[in-house]
């Protein structure tokens, strides 16, 4: 039995049209094997499946126009001859069917697995491989060794995302038993996707990711030797091989209808993007060992592996790179990789600088990349959309301040900074740095701190009016502010400024639980908007914590405060209600009979909503009472419609004043051991209103009336009007008198022995 991987090969595909088309399948005759090969029948048309694989393709409520996947299968049973399949007889066909291919005369050969294998990697082509592990020789040329095993059943292994195989429109398919005498799996793992796993873990169906296409590990999963297939054309949705198959050809026609992309196992990634001569080419798929331990080899350059995934120090240029193990997997190539390398930094022209009065300069920038198609960024300043070709560039109206320029090649590698280049106005002042203090919690206490140079004394205004000469403005409210600088020969330079007020926190939401059962679990939760984080939050105003949840919390009223890293508070406050659980006022029992189960216990309680009551705190009932309790030591429980519990304990006494004991055996053989029949009670004595003994018949052997004992006198010494009685058992019935109030009676039997 197979555990079949259900997230593996999209099965649970979809597959939706707009009219009737027909996909052609290709299935090896069964001729192409010796006529006396016992596998001759292992083909679609091949008498161990022509009664139960077969029909189910050819059945239109399968496959067909109102069928459950609306696509017909032609099917035709061709390549009879060695050497027939080729690019040309395979082109008309979609999907080509391989059973086993082992035989005397006219196994398939390497040019016709060449042809196989080439025509499967075009999109929308699918060969569906089910090989016998005997001999494989298709199989073995995508790659895979094919072994016999004896492993049935299987578990199912999570699958990929992508290709979903066993949970399609014939249902869910978890468990598969191959058949015959050995059970074939795959012991080699070619940059494959395993899709079933056998017992021991080995992959017994597995999805070719190269190619797009499923190889099985055994033919007999579908024939009438493998018995696990029903026979006829109807897939049974009780039958998992049958839901298997039918899913199977649903993706295979999903396939052809709508080709997935091809997944390429092999990738590597270059750090740096932009390397120059040291660049990293780093494998990244595939990495470790394959399902049977072989070790992944990595190239290049297509002739030269090595076992570390990693290549290190390598030049500019574009690399083909590849992937094989060290045995029987043939070479993956993944495509190529490139390792770039940078522009040189923009040198410098012509500097143009601005004179007094004048705002801006001009920057020439020559050695920009003649192949164009680059971008140039300025810093400060960023991106130059007028810049794109050209091995020079002039950049015209530029502000004070120094500058450096990058340029980005059509490679998307970036050169490095060049030398800082500066526009100074050498008759206006420079404003070097503006230090912002923002108004905060609603106050006019923003600041401004200039730091400029210039010609002679400078002067400090905020509106272009009022001039100072300091460089300091306080006091200020939240506005847009233009700062002008202005030196002793009158050139100024401006800076434009904006003084913003923060948000004030603000509590904006408050929930509350109220406590429960009289605990401390009540619980606050702050939502606040605004203010400058990080945030504080407190219920005393003294202790401040990171978030706005507090818990254990019990009733009363509560002063919830938000503090922001400036200061600025906002508070509300809080009530949380109080609550109780039930009060047990008393607990009220009755003893029971000695040995017996006749006790009782009654609880008092009350609460503000109905109760229940428990004598386990498990199983509640309406009624404080219960009854036909035994001698012990109880705990009791009253809830509430909340849930609330209270918890006390009481005792159950019990009255063994008036029992009474006697032996249930004597021999009195006068050995001085047991020859009475004795009784036992607490008081000192006791009244014995009747004894009445029978012997086996029901006749009364002896009896006494009206006759008082103490503790441990004799009842009866074993005899009969004088003679003594014969052994055997003898019943009685006992009337004791405790006292006036109290008669017990008993009844019983008793054995005389020899």
């Amino acid at each position: 039995m197979l555990r079949l991987l259900l997230a593996q090969l999209l099965m649970g595909l979809a597959i939706s049209v707009s009219s009737a088309q027909t996909i052609k399948v290709a299935s090896i005759h069964h001729s192409r094997l010796d006529a006396g090969s016992d596998d001759k029948g292992y083909t679609l048309n091949g008498a161990t499946m022509i009664k139960t694989a077969l029909p189910k393709l050819t059945n239109t409520a399968n496959f067909g126009p109102g069928g459950k996947v609306p696509y017909s299968l032609s099917i035709t049973h061709t390549f009879t001859a060695s050497g027939s399949i080729t690019a040309t007889s395979l082109a008309p066909f979609d999907i080509l069917f391989i059973g086993p291919t082992f035989g005397g005369s006219f196994p398939v050969t390497q040019a016709e697995q060449i042809a196989i294998k080439a025509w499967s990697a075009q999109p929308g082509k699918v060969v569906i491989l089910a090989e016998q592990p005997a001999n494989y020789p298709v199989t073995a040329y995508y790659g895979y060794t094919l072994r016999e095993g004896n492993t049935d059943p299987t578990t199912v292994r999570p699958g990929d995302s992508v290709t979903k195989l066993f949970t399609g429109v014939f249902g869910e398919a978890t468990s598969m038993t191959q058949g015959g005498t050995s059970q074939g799996y795959f012991s080699t793992d070619c940059f494959s996707t395993v899709i079933a796993t056998n017992a021991d873990d080995k992959p017994t169906i597995i999805f070719a990711s190269a190619t797009r296409d499923v190889l099985i590990a055994d033919t007999d999963f579908f024939t009438i030797v493998g018995n696990t297939m029903s026979e006829g054309p109807v897939i049974d949705p009780t039958n998992d091989t049958d839901k298997f198959w039918g899913n199977l050809w649903a993706w295979a026609v999903n396939e052809v209808v709508k080709p997935g992309a091809v997944s390429n196992p092999v990738a590597a990634s270059v750090t740096p993007a932009c390397s120059g001569t040291n660049g990293t080419i780093t494998f990244t798929s595939p990495v470790g060992n394959t399902s049977d331990g072989q070790a992944y080899q990595y190239s290049i350059n297509g002739s030269t592996y090595q076992t570390n995934p990693t290549f290190t120090n390598v030049p500019t240029g574009t690399y083909t790179i590849s992937s094989r193990t060290s045995s029987a997997c043939p070479v993956t190539s993944g495509g190529t990789v490139t390792v770039k390398g940078p522009p040189d930094a923009p040198g410098l022209g012509a500097l143009i600088q601005p004179g007094c009065g004048a705002t801006t300069g001009t920057i020439s920038l020559t050695g920009l990349p003649a192949s164009g198609n680059y971008v140039l960024t300025r810093t400060p300043g960023g991106l130059i959309p007028s810049a794109t070709s050209g091995t020079t560039y002039t950049d015209k109206e530029v502000g004070q301040g120094g500058y450096s320029y990058m340029v980005t090649n059509a490679d998307g590698c970036s050169s490095p900074a060049s030398a800082l280049i500066n526009i100074v106005a050498s008759q206006a002042p420079q404003i070097l740095r503006v230090q912002l203090q923002l108004p905060s919690c609603g106050k006019a206490n923003g600041e401004v701190i200039v730091t400029a140079r210039g010609e002679g004394s400078l002067t400090y205004s905020l509106d272009g009016i009022n001039f100072s000469s300091q460089p300091v403005f306080k006091n200020l409210t939240p506005a847009k502010y233009l700062l002008t600088v202005r030196d002793a020969n009158s050139c100024s330079s401006t800076q434009a400024l904006e003084l913003i007020q923060p948000p004030l926190p603000s509590i904006a939401a408050v929930n509350v639980v109220v406590t429960s059962c009289g605990g401390a679990n009540g619980a606050i939760s702050l939502t606040v908007t605004g203010g400058v984080k990080p945030l504080g939050y407190s219920l005393d105003s003294t202790t401040f914590q990171p978030n706005g949840s507090f818990t254990n919390l019990r009733s009363g009223t509560y002063r919830a405060i938000v503090k922001d890293s400036v200061g600025c508070t906002s508070g509300v406050t809080i009530p949380i209600a109080p609550s109780q659980s039930p009060t047990i006022d008393s607990v009220r029992t009755s003893q029971t009979a000695c040995g017996e189960q006749t006790g009782e216990l009654t609880m008092y309680a009350r609460a503000a909503s109905a109760m229940m009551y428990s004598l386990d705190s498990v199983y509640f009932q309406n009624q404080p009472f219960f009854a036909r309790l035994k001698a012990d030591r109880y705990a009791v429980y009253v809830k509430d419609a909340l849930g609330c519990i209270t918890k006390t304990m009481a005792q159950v006494e019990e009255d063994c004043s008036a029992s009474v004991s006697m032996p249930s055996a004597f021999s009195p053989n006068q050995d001085g051991l047991n020859n009475n029949w004795t009784i036992h009670f607490r008081p000192a004595r006791v009244t014995i209103m009747n004894l009445t003994i029978f012997n086996r018949w029901g006749e009364v052997v002896y009896n006494r009336k009206e006759f008082e004992l103490s503790s441990g006198d004799p009842l009866w010494d074993g005899t009969i009007n004088g003679q003594i009685a014969p052994a055997g058992v003898f019943a009685y019935h006992l009337d004791v008198q405790f006292d006036p109030q109290r008669l017990s009676r008993y009844s019983g039997t008793v054995q005389l022995i020899r």
